[in-house]
């Protein structure tokens, strides 16, 4: 169907072209928000008596049948408010340059108030105390295995009972980690807050209504449990609460395999990565961002960064959502220099 399209481009006049711009953008219809409002006939009067007893006639009035949310006020990117439900059937893929940037500013504008979010601050900041104490005895461990393990190949053995004695020293290390860590806390949120509850969405879409198809993310208490015992910035954390995890070359490398494992898993409600992840990522997505961030991506890495998204069943929806209207433009561009090409050229000719 794309193809035709396209096709159907080419055959329009350059001069015809405004005109049919400007009459198809005024009879498209908006594709998330409030549709097809009916006038409805309410009762505005239920008593047929006022205060002082003097009888009053019944009056009725029109509302429309869908009435606006007050909370609701859409931006085309509050990914954890009111354009939530827009993000159906599977997770998100948010493409950016500076992946931390984007992450804080969706805990900002989730608007978690401000005490729930210092309890859950308080709670992140006792389990990151316990994982220091974790790793400062898991290295202790390591330090006697390896010590026992150079005796066991080294031709000057150690005395069986000192053997035995390092033995037991490593067993007390891993039973003090093992009560460490059912100390960390479990932490979460009201599920108010977690993108596309049920109550979350009662709060936030246009009309107050539960969409079945909105995408609700499914980490589970061991993962987070997981992620919160790893020695991983605070924003990560409480990101993770709201379903959303990170694909960042910087991140701890065990954090970056829960979130791969959840990826593929499709338990995460967005994924915010960085350019690297155009290529090589096999996930399947629904929905797609590609960040303002990100003006410089050649043809082919917008083409690439396209191709993540729908490859689910065809009866879902599926949209890209571009930050920027000049890499659209961009797509139907002839490239002068397409420096994929020319590193193709490169690596398969020979001098």
């Amino acid at each position: 169907m794309k193809e035709y399209y396209i096709e159907l481009l080419k055959h329009i006049l350059p001069e015809k072209y405004e005109t049919i711009y400007k009459y198809f953008n005024t009879k498209k219809t908006k594709k998330f928000g409030i549709e097809n409002q009916e006038l409805q006939r309410t009762k505005s009067l239920d008593s047929q008596k006022s205060k002082e007893g003097q009888p009053l006639s019944r009056m009725a009035t029109y509302t429309y049948g869908n009435v606006p949310n007050k909370n609701h006020n859409s931006t085309g990117i509050s990914l954890t408010t009111s354009d939530a439900y827009t993000l159906t059937d599977g997770p998100t893929i948010f493409l950016a340059d500076d992946v931390e940037k984007i992450g804080n500013f969706y805990i900002q504008n989730t608007n978690i108030p401000k005490e729930i979010f210092e309890n859950i601050l308080l709670k992140i900041a006792h389990n990151n105390e316990l994982v220091k104490e974790i790793e400062k005895l898991e290295k202790s461990s390591c330090f006697l295995e390896k010590n026992d393990g150079q005796d066991d190949d080294s031709s000057k053995k150690k005395d069986s009972k000192e053997s035995s004695k390092m033995s037991n020293e490593a067993y007390k290390i891993q039973s003090q980690i093992d009560k460490l860590r059912k100390k960390i806390y479990y932490v979460s949120l009201e599920s108010r807050y977690t993108p596309n509850s049920v109550s979350h969405q009662k709060y936030w879409t246009p009309t107050g209504d539960v969409y079945e198809n909105a995408y609700v993310s499914s980490i589970g208490e061991e993962m987070t449990k997981k992620i919160m015992a790893l020695p991983v910035e605070n924003y990560c954390k409480v990101l993770l609460l709201l379903g959303i995890g990170l694909f960042s070359l910087h991140n701890n490398k065990d954090y970056v395999e829960i979130i791969k494992q959840l990826a593929e898993e499709q338990r995460l409600f967005i994924i915010i990565a960085s350019s690297d992840y155009i290529y090589g990522t096999n996930y399947q997505f629904c929905h797609g961002f590609i960040g303002k961030d990100l003006g410089n991506l050649t043809q082919q890495k917008i083409i690439q960064a396209m191709g993540r998204i729908g490859r689910n069943n065809i009866q879902q929806q599926y949209t890209v959502r571009f930050r920027d209207n000049n890499m659209i433009k961009k797509i139907f561009e002839r490239q002068e220099y397409n420096i994929e090409a020319i590193n193709l050229r490169r690596l398969f000719s020979s001098d």
